[in-house]
């Protein structure tokens, strides 16, 4: 039977090629979009599931209010590791994450190591790290460190590395006790090198841990081992307790407990370890590629009744000789099956061609082929897709009455056409459609204005370039005149912090006018030239300068500060920071420092009170000789410190990858909207086609009778027009709550305006006319002889 079933599919799948190809064509490209995204989903979904103990590991977080403002940070204090150790017995494990980025020398070989960690040695407990090499139990070793395979290949080719020795800025000598395999890409963080944190204190102080200074500084990440599951809500309930016994009741922190499978999609918060995701652009892909394959699965349905006239006959003489209801449904829905099956191969095939742009798109690495989950879910799509999408013509095959079949009497398009389940069909495939298009074009505009909007500083040809070296770090005055003179370089100056990364600094003010008020203010510590050599702009005063006796005592506001402290003007007006007072000589128009998704906060800049705070130079370069600058300034580097590797980026180039989620989003939806409108149109295109067919005999009627062919044309355009002017009116307003709801975590943002909506319009309405209008012109220009004789 099933042998019968397959011969008549394959049948009438060559003899109607059109119709074959407009199905088939719409179902792969819709399966194979819609498995590409249900790839990165899915991989974005397992990040951090690896670890054994997943289920039991929490990390640590502070919320830091000051002035009304909280702010939401991933850090912790270095000192609260030994505190959790002693307070709370639901702990099992606790360890301390400090990323660090470490020059590393072994032999001859070299390198600056973005991806040095500091970290205590029970994050080998809490973690699941496997050891291929050496003996994790070493790493209580205060000087050890354990390196990754692919680390340990870069500087040990061959050789064994466990017990050799590598040289840390130059100074610090740690040895190393084990390699542990690659850290899985689907991991919220990852390293190269892990040293045991005591090590920190060569590098950074022996204060770096333990000392009343480290409960504000340096911030670290703090991961946890519980015993169980549900202490987590112990935790979280002692937990303001335990601030106040280690803070004290007049600091404004409060720490509590995040899972770790809510790190990656569900943290919002400032200072990640490294950029995370977030939930609802899962929930985003995951409805575009559910809605893609939904308008590809209605072409087929809509397609398979519409053409229900064809095998009328078919059907009426299968059940003359016999045939049942059930077994014409199991014979439809072994067709729709071997149809959904067919463009399950073409699928695969184009999921082969364009993964490699998708992965660079999305900034990964996905496999069709990666596990047999993957595999088997889209054998499961593939049927289920040729399942539901023919059991509607099934079932609606399988109810013809054989005598009606028999003579013909089959009336797909009826009367009652606008509110019959194909209409519902078009209706739901267009309004998707446009909604597509709207939050397409709604999020490029975003993107452009992200892209063209002025920062308040020019970051074309800056170049920023850390200072590991403490020695060119004090002398960075000579540094400065060194680099200054070299060619292309027109200025050099030095900030802090990235702010757009790590957020800014943050100490206590006192401003002239309420020096009783403290305020915690947004601090960048920085050297002369800095605002002319950002591009920056003073709408007060000056900028620092070299050649003035009491700089240091000097401070530049921006236009934010200035309302903060309600000053009409601020140029001579008394600061006060870190015990000691001076006067604004400037004030700076605002600018972006951070994402477009924060607003500017109030800020002041002085100049850099201790060496280690001169943390990267900066250049800008004059764009003309870039490569002799780039150059002449690692030869410099050289000459200042040749025991550093020469390391650097370009301060646009990070600026753009504050927004990669969003480019994402971008291309996605673009390349989303266009096959939508696509697979739509071939729908269209097919139903219009059998539109036109079925009423063959009424169009020669009227063609006898004196209608022209722009009539006819649009008495056969008008029932799908119709339904895409109606499509509008839903889309819009679905479209509109939506991507506002996207536009909301943007501080400044390009708000949706009416010609967005417009243009989704006529666009849709000038695409289905078109499509609609050339069967319409074909079946309107037939010989009316043909057409009164066709059956």
């Amino acid at each position: 039977m099933f042998q019968n079933y397959l011969k008549i599919a394959l049948r009438n799948l060559l003899k109607h090629k059109t119709y074959s190809l407009i199905n088939i064509s719409g179902l792969s490209i819709g399966l194979a979009c819609s498995a590409l995204i249900g790839l990165y989903v899915w991989d974005e979904w397992q990040y951090d599931r690896f670890h054994v103990r997943y289920d039991r590991i929490v990390r640590f977080v502070t919320d830091e209010t000051s002035e009304g403002t909280t702010h939401y940070l991933a850090t912790t204090p270095a000192p609260l590791t030994p505190a959790i150790r002693a307070d709370f017995p639901e702990v099992e494990a606790v360890t301390r994450l400090y990323p660090y980025n470490a020059a590393v020398k072994f032999g001859e070989n070299e390198f600056r190591e973005p991806h040095f960690f500091f970290a205590d040695p029970e994050a080998f407990q809490i973690f699941s790290f496997t050891s291929t090499e050496g003996s994790l139990n070493d790493f209580i070793n205060p000087n050890a460190v354990v390196l990754t395979e692919t680390t340990a290949r870069r500087y040990f080719r061959d050789m064994n590395p466990v017990g050799q020795r590598i040289l840390v800025d130059g100074t610090v000598e740690l040895t190393v006790a084990g390699v542990i395999q690659d850290i899985p890409t689907q991991s919220h963080f990852t390293f190269d090198f892990l040293a045991n944190i005591q090590s920190l204190k060569s590098v950074m102080g022996d204060w770096v841990l333990t000392s009343k200074k480290s409960w504000y500084w340096p911030p670290m990440y703090t991961y946890a081992l519980l015993k169980e599951p549900s202490g987590l809500t112990s935790i979280e309930n002692q937990l303001p307790l335990f601030a106040k016994k280690h803070l004290g009741d007049k600091d404004e922190r409060t720490f509590h407990v995040q899972k770790l499978g809510d790190i990656y999609l569900h943290s919002n918060r400032e200072n990640e370890i490294a950029p995370v995701s977030h939930i609802a652009y899962l929930y985003i892909f995951g409805t575009a590629a559910v809605l893609l394959l939904f308008i590809a699965a209605v072409n087929f349905t809509n397609l398979s009744t519409a053409r229900a006239i064809r095998r009328a006959r078919e059907v009426g003489v299968r059940k003359v000789l016999g045939a049942g209801r059930v077994q014409l449904l199991r014979q439809f829905l072994s067709e729709s099956i071997l149809f959904a099956a067919a463009a399950g191969i073409i699928a695969v095939v184009l999921i082969e061609i364009l993964i490699s742009e998708f992965n660079s798109l999305v900034g990964k690495s996905l496999e069709i082929n990666s596990t047999w989950t993957v595999v088997c879910a889209f054998l499961v799509l593939v049927l289920a897709v040729g399942t539901l999408a023919g059991i509607y013509p099934a079932v609606f095959l399988s109810k013809f009455r054989p005598v009606a079949a028999l003579h013909g009497r089959i009336h797909v398009f009826g009367p009652t056409r606008m509110i019959n389940a194909r209409s519902l069909l078009v209706f739901l495939q267009f309004t998707i459609c446009i909604a597509l298009i709207i939050t397409t074009v709604a999020v490029n505009r975003q993107v452009e204005f992200i892209r063209n909007k002025n920062l308040g500083f020019n970051t074309e040809q800056v170049i920023v370039m850390p200072l590991r070296d403490e020695a060119v770090q004090k002398e960075f005055d000579a540094f400065k005149s060194h680099l200054a003179s070299l060619p292309g370089i027109e200025n050099v100056t030095v900030i802090s912090n990235l702010p757009w990364e790590k957020g800014y600094y943050g100490f206590p003010i006192r401003a002239e006018g309420n020096l009783n008020e403290r305020h915690d203010i947004s601090t960048l510590m920085v050297e002369s030239d800095f605002i002319r050599t950002m591009g920056m702009t003073l709408s007060e005063g000056r900028d620092f300068s070299s050649s003035k006796a009491d700089e240091d005592n000097a401070f530049i506001v921006n236009e934010t500060a200035v309302q903060k402290f309600g000053w009409k003007s601020a140029i001579g007006k008394s600061l006060s920071m870190h015990g000691g007072k001076g006067k604004v000589i400037g004030v700076v128009k605002d600018f972006h420092f951070q994402s477009l998704h924060h607003a500017v906060e109030p800020l002041v800049m002085t100049l850099s009170a201790q060496p280690y705070y001169r943390d990267y130079a900066v250049a800008r370069l004059d764009g003309q000789h870039v490569p002799q600058s780039m150059q002449a300034l690692q030869a410099a580097w050289r000459e200042w410190s040749p025991g550093s590797v020469f390391e650097y980026f370009f301060l646009n180039e990070a600026f753009q990858k504050l927004y990669q989620k969003e480019m994402i989003v971008h291309g996605v939806f673009l390349g989303f909207a266009g096959l939508t409108i696509l697979i739509a149109c071939l729908g269209l295109f097919g139903l219009s086609a059998f539109s036109a067919e079925n009423r063959t005999k009424e169009i020669g009627i009227r063609k006898v009778l004196g209608a022209s062919v722009i009539g006819i044309v649009r008495l056969l355009s008008a029932e799908f027009l119709r339904i895409v002017v109606v499509s509008n009116m839903v889309a819009w307003p679905l479209a509109y709550i939506g991507v506002n709801r996207w536009l909301e975590d943007f501080a400044y943002r390009k708000e949706l305006s009416v010609d967005v909506f417009l243009l989704a319009g006529l666009m849709t309405l000038s695409i289905a006319w078109i499509t609609v209008s050339f069967q319409a012109f074909k079946a309107a220009t037939a010989n009316p002889v043909e057409a009164l004789k066709y059956e």
